[in-house]
């Protein structure tokens, strides 16, 4: 299986995109919209931390789109329009730093449009880390020996959730937290030295923009900033109460920023209920993005948009091909 996994891969899908046999998907679909969902760009591979692309592979990949789309805004996207060609929106969740250190000197050299979809409690915390990093630094062996950390451990921690399934995975325990989330990553930072460890990996893959990166990138005609919330909760598992104040929260802090309206919402982990899309578009959010959709529904609904979240973990002709398929899947 693997030896024709490296075969597809090395081999049949480099000699699909050289003789332009991916571009069919796309043609053949009747969709002609597309939004595709980046985190990072970084000069470093790392095998613990899967949500950055190398910078080489990205910027080959936005020659690709530039040459056979039409690239355009998040808010041209969700408007109605007959073209000739297909069109893509370029998005990034999150706020990495290298977002605005190495994605967007690459976006202004090809003139391409995107969206930055931030996470605002990075700016109230030094040495801001959203949980999946703090779940990484588990992943790594650190001097005094390797951590040993496991699901039982963790509900131990998290006593309002001893009563969960044995094989729910720590992410969608984290999840289903709210508020509660701050004590037991408190705790849990502190008695495994999360910090520290996270520190052994390079900062370019770790570190968050700053309120001043923000606002330069704000000021290109090229570059709109969207909300990711305050701290990332799954908006649809939290209460009302908290979910619409982490709504409100995170746009009224970037808005104080850059001085501009905030009219874009990207959802963490494409979460999101009917309830939340209406508490959204109160709050002012003209433009709601997911991830899948959750109902049926939401294809007709003008308000949220779905994207495809771009692999980091594969081929240039890999994702070429998967982004032409994903029009049929994706796209509207």
């Amino acid at each position: 299986m693997l030896i024709l996994r490296n075969i597809t891969k090395k081999i049949i899908f480099p000699l699909i995109t050289r003789l332009g046999l991916e571009k069919r998907f796309s043609r053949s679909s009747k969709n002609n919209n597309l939004i595709l969902c980046f985190h990072g760009v970084s000069k470093f591979k790392s095998s613990i931390n899967k949500r950055h692309m190398q910078v080489a592979q990205f910027e080959s990949l936005l020659v690709y789109l530039k040459k056979n789309f039409e690239i355009v805004s998040i808010k041209d996207i969700f408007k109605e329009k007959t073209t000739k060609r297909k069109r893509i929106a370029l998005s990034f969740d999150d706020g990495y730093e290298n977002n605005h250190s190495i994605a967007w000197p690459i976006l202004k050299k090809h003139n391409l449009p995107a969206t930055f979809y931030i996470t605002t409690e990075s700016f109230e915390i030094i040495d801001y880390y959203l949980w999946p990093e703090i779940f990484d630094a588990l992943k790594i062996e650190p001097p005094h020996g390797k951590i040993i950390f496991n699901n039982e451990e963790f509900r131990f921690v998290n006593k309002q959730l001893q009563n969960c399934k044995t094989n729910v995975s720590i992410y969608d325990y984290v999840k289903l937290m709210g508020q509660e989330r701050q004590v037991v990553f408190k705790e849990f930072l502190s008695k495994y030295d999360i910090k520290r460890i996270l520190k052994t990996i390079n900062p370019e893959l770790t570190r968050f923009c700053s309120k001043e990166q923000i606002k330069e990138m704000s000021m290109s005609p090229l570059i709109e900033i969207g909300s990711h919330t305050h701290r990332h909760y799954n908006l649809s598992k939290i209460n009302i109460e908290l979910a619409t104040q982490e709504l409100k929260k995170s746009k009224e802090i970037l808005e104080s920023i850059i001085q501009k309206p905030v009219v874009s919402i990207g959802y963490p982990d494409g979460d999101y209920s009917e309830k939340i899309k209406d508490i959204a578009e109160d709050v002012g959010y003209e433009y709601q993005l997911a991830v899948t959709f959750t109902n049926t529904r939401d294809y007709t609904d003008q308000r949220i948009r779905s994207r495809y979240s771009i692999s980091n973990s594969t081929s240039l002709d890999t994702n070429k091909i998967l982004i032409n398929k994903q029009f049929n899947k994706s796209g509207f």
